[in-house]
This record gives structure tokens, sequence and C-alpha cells, in this order.
């Protein structure tokens, strides 16, 4: 495993003040979606793995919960996050695998009915 680029505690804060309020925005949409207590300790655990593999801030855990509330055909609760993930396509391409990953976790996984 990479080397973990911030302690925990941080890994929940968006480093770039600019994007504060939507990718917290995106998260608090996403989390307004949840049905079961299941789905936020699952999004939880996908942050954890980003934070591993030096992620940073709440993308992950909303890709996770998007790609879990489209599956479920909550069309709210997905699309806020998914215009967030699409306004970030500048971001490093590392950045953007994490996203796409873990939406894809997020789907499999409530296809899967893990979560």
């Amino acid at each position: 495993m990479a080397g973990k680029s911030v302690p925990f505690t941080s890994s929940f804060e968006v480093a770039d003040k600019d994007k504060r309020v939507k990718r917290y925005g995106a998260l608090a949409v996403s989390l307004f979606g949840v049905e079961s207590w299941k789905e936020p300790v699952f999004a939880f655990l996908v942050h954890v793995a980003c934070w591993m593999n030096e992620g940073q801030g709440p993308s992950c855990m909303y890709s996770a919960l998007s790609g879990l509330h489209l599956q479920k055909g909550r069309w709210l609760y997905a699309g806020v996050p998914i215009a967030v993930n699409l306004s970030d396509l500048d971001m490093p391409k590392n950045t953007q695998m994490a996203h796409g990953a873990s939406f894809a976790l997020g789907y499999v996984a409530a296809h899967l009915r893990w979560v």
C-alpha cells in the first residue's frame, strides 16, 4: 500500500478551498438519500481505502454513494455527485480513477445487495 499523505482526521478535508462547497454539498445530498445504516458505513470504508492510497476529501464517499443510488433508482441523490465529478474532469488521472472505481464499487455493491 502507498503511504498516507495526511492524517486520517484530516482526510475528510477538501484541500482546494474554492471547491469545498460543491464537494461537501455533493456529500450532503448523497447522504440525504441513504435508506440503511449499511450505506454510509460502506461509503466510509471506501473512504478509508482511498485514504490508504493517498486520497483526501469526501469524493470517494459521495462517488460510492452515487453509484449505489443510481443502481437503486434514486436519481436525484445520484445525479448531484455525478455532476460534481463531471465538473472535476481537470483533476489528475489517479483522482478520476478513484472516483470512477468508487462509483463502480457502489453500483456493484448495491446490485449484489451487499448494501
